[in-house]
């Protein structure tokens, strides 16, 4: 690298020189030790220059010199590159198939073409055994890799160990740290969980999109293991909405949250909103529940809202609380329409309720059958705006 640089600064030397003649025919006096040395400075770049050629050939002359024993000594031994591709893999072929015709020479040749820790890897992959923390790294993040594998069958406590193993020897794994995600998963450790993740997410945030959704429902499965009371449920169910408005878990666990704290106004406000944006049966439930002690004030509320502007679980919400404030004409017609639009299991479900209440048990018992169809043939709500 050195001798490029000094040929480049050569070359620059040369060419400035071929820019300006006059100074190339001047001449350069150099005097030491009683020595006189003398020359015109083009003359002396242009020697220079050849000097610097003819070392650069002879360095490449002697490393090639020296070079031909050795490699035409491995050609010799080993063979070509091609050769020793198809050698290795005759050998992982061996191994994995576990032949007996392969001659004994031919393998042993095959094995001198792997470095030792390869070998080691490779027989670690194929046939596992037990492995300690001062273990070739590369063997214990195998090891634990096929332990935490979903079907290994490695008890918990021998895959915790592996885990801790490598996440010691590579701290920054994705995959170890993905795995030690879905064994505190499995543990039911959601409070560890939620801090992993957090971390995962600050520091890994432009690539791990998909932490975002294992993030979000940890926050929800948080917020039951603690008093819903608390502001640090309150923290969790929050954090989870704002990683995503749309999803049903996240919104239901607020609302609780807000209704152990007595903020029914809140808890009713956030389901509200969410029917206006997704047609979610349980949602529209768990409202009606709320709501069903002043059923005719929250009912004139939806009444208000154009017929277009309600999805099918407003639709049935709305219904409800014509029943329950004892409209009972337009409750058969709310729900009349909705069984039109969206002939879902809740639907029949509620009519056959209503039947029963009246004692019209034929009507009720269709009714039934009809809501059974429905689960049978697994009827998809997404059809129902």
């Amino acid at each position: 690298m050195r001798l490029i640089f000094f040929l480049f600064l050569a070359v620059s030397i040369m060419f400035l020189v071929a820019l300006f003649p006059e100074v190339a025919r001047q001449e350069m006096h150099v005097e030491a030790f009683n020595w006189v040395f003398s020359a015109k400075q083009g003359s002396l770049m242009i020697v220079m220059f050849l000097l610097l050629c003819l070392v650069w050939a002879l360095r490449r002359l002697m490393r090639l010199a020296f070079g031909i024993p050795s490699r035409f000594g491995g050609w010799w031994r080993l063979g070509g590159e091609r050769q020793q591709e198809a050698r290795v893999r005759a050998m992982i072929a061996y191994r994995l198939n576990e032949q007996t015709e392969v001659a004994p020479k031919a393998l042993k040749k095959s094995q001198s073409l792997m470095p030792a820790w390869g070998a080691q890897l490779l027989k670690q992959w194929l046939e596992p055994v037990e492995v300690g923390e001062d273990d070739d790294p590369l063997n214990i993040a195998m090891a634990a890799r096929q332990a935490t594998e979903a079907d290994s069958g490695v008890n918990l406590l021998s895959r915790k160990k592996l885990l801790a193993a490598w996440l010691k020897a590579y701290p920054k794994s994705p995959l170890a740290r993905k795995r030690q995600c879905e064994l505190l998963q499995e543990e039911g450790e959601w409070l560890r969980l939620v801090h992993l993740l957090e971390d995962r997410w600050k520091k890994e945030k432009p690539a791990a999109l998909c932490v975002k959704n294992a993030l979000m429902h940890a926050y929800v499965k948080c917020v039951y293991t603690l008093d819903l009371a608390s502001d640090d449920a309150l923290t969790m169910a929050r954090k989870a909405c704002r990683l995503d408005a749309d999803d049903m878990d996240a919104v239901i666990a607020l609302g609780k949250v807000y209704q152990q704290r007595n903020d029914m106004d809140d808890a009713n406000k956030l389901w509200m909103k969410y029917l206006e944006k997704q047609s979610c049966f349980v949602v529209a439930d768990l409202l009606y529940l709320e709501l069903v002690d002043d059923a005719l004030k929250a009912y004139r509320k939806l009444e208000k809202k154009h017929a277009e502007d309600l999805n099918s679980a407003s639709q049935w919400l709305r219904a409800k609380l014509a029943h329950a404030s004892e409209l009972d004409g337009l409750a058969e017609e709310h729900l009349q329409a909705l069984l039109i639009s969206c002939p879902c299991e809740l639907s029949w479900r509620t009519r056959a309720d209503w039947y029963a209440q009246k004692r019209m048990w034929q009507k009720s018992t269709e009714a039934y059958q009809e809501a059974l169809v429905c689960r049978e043939a697994k009827y998809d709500l997404a059809n129902c705006r």
